[in-house]
Parts: structure tokens; C-alpha cells; sequence
């Protein structure tokens, strides 16, 4: 009859109902409170910015002005062989891994101006780097600061199998254009390369 009729109708109603919340973009809470919609498992950005003045995981990556905060985020959004710009120094202050691998010859280089250290060390950094390119070469040619500074003795690095750390020429009277630190817990394992760097 009628009745059961309805009752069917109302049943698909609740089923077609219950698969599009299933299949919706969930949120993913971020540290520090703030959430934000998950990406498409597919990246299609060949160059991500990573820091910058307003860098936010919120942002899409796509801008020197719409950075993202962290190297995960970023490594999220590159695309195969794709670039990671970094707008500003990258600082670590606590155990990180730092890698690329599956990304194929993706590297990461500085943007245009960024003549800072591309990656800062704190006294409490240990930092592993692995299956990833830093390219410290300035854009227009320009001299720089270190690829990688220690600011606080104690820290620790490690370079990984794949990791390259290349290019960086840095000003007169500036020490380490690959390294300038004191007290550096370093360790090179193989397949770990720095070259070209002057």
C-alpha cells in the first residue's frame, strides 16, 4: 500500500542522506586549535611557498604572500617534481624529518631575495634531512647567508640518505655556506652529499 511505499521512499531518503556526509571533506584539526578543510589527496601546485610574513597551514601555498607554515604542509601540496620556495628562513626547534621522497626530483630552493639561512637550528633542534635537495643558490645570483645555522649550541643534524645541500654562496667573511654552526651534533650518513657550495 501507500504506507509502505512511503516508508521505502523515507528509507532511501535517510541512506542517500548518510552517503554524502560519509563522502564530504572532513576538517582537520591542526596544531594550536585551528581547523582546516582536508586537501584532495591529489597535489597540483608545481611550486608551493613555504613561510613569509602570513604563513599559515590555512593558506593554499600558491603565493609568496599565501605561504603555508610547515615543510608537511607543503610537501602535502607539491606536485611531482615540483618546487618548494621557501619565502622566509625555516626554523626547527624540535625533532623533524625533512624528506621528499615519492615527489621525484622535487627540490627546495629559495625564493627571489631570500638571502637568509634557509634553515635555522635552536638549541633543541634535531633535524633529519633525507631524500631531499636544498638548493641555496639565490635566485638572481646574489650572495646569501648559510644554507643551515645553528643559533644555540646543542642542536643536532643529520643527513639522511638522498639529502643534498648545494649551491649556497655566501658574503664575504661569512663561515659555513652549506653549515655554520658550533657545537653541532652532525652526523652524514651515506648517500648524504654537499657540493658546489661556496
Amino acid at each position: 500500500g501507500g504506507g509502505s511505499l512511503s516508508r521505502v521512499a523515507a528509507f532511501l531518503a535517510f541512506v542517500l542522506f548518510a552517503v554524502s556526509m560519509a563522502v564530504s571533506v572532513p576538517a582537520v584539526a591542526e596544531e594550536g586549535g585551528s581547523s582546516r578543510q582536508a586537501t584532495p589527496s591529489a597535489a597540483t601546485l608545481s611550486t608551493v611557498y613555504l613561510g613569509g610574513a602570513n604563513a599559515s597551514d590555512d593558506n593554499d601555498g600558491a603565493s609568496a604572500a599565501t605561504g603555508v607554515a610547515t615543510f608537511a604542509r607543503a610537501r602535502e601540496l607539491l606536485a611531482q617534481d615540483g618546487t618548494i620556495e621557501l619565502a622566509s628562513t625555516y626554523t626547527v626547534n624540535d625533532e623533524q624529518t625533512l624528506s621528499l621522497e615519492g615527489k621525484g626530483s622535487a627540490t627546495v630552493k629559495r625564493s627571489s631575495g631570500m638571502a637568509g639561512p634557509m634553515i635555522e637550528l635552536g638549541s633543541s633542534a634535531n633535524l633529519t634531512l633525507e631524500h631531499v635537495v636544498f638548493d641555496g643558490a639565490e635566485p638572481s645570483g646574489g650572495k646569501t647567508e648559510s644554507l643551515i645555522k645553528e643559533t644555540a649550541e646543542g642542536a643536532s643534524l643529520t643527513l639522511g640518505d638522498g639529502a643534498v645541500l648545494r649551491n649556497s654562496t655566501v658574503a664575504s667573511g661569512t663561515m659555513g655556506s652549506a653549515i655554520q654552526a658550533y657545537g653541532l651534533a652532525l652526523t652524514m650518513e651515506d648517500g648524504a652529499e654537499v657540493t658546489g657550495n661556496s
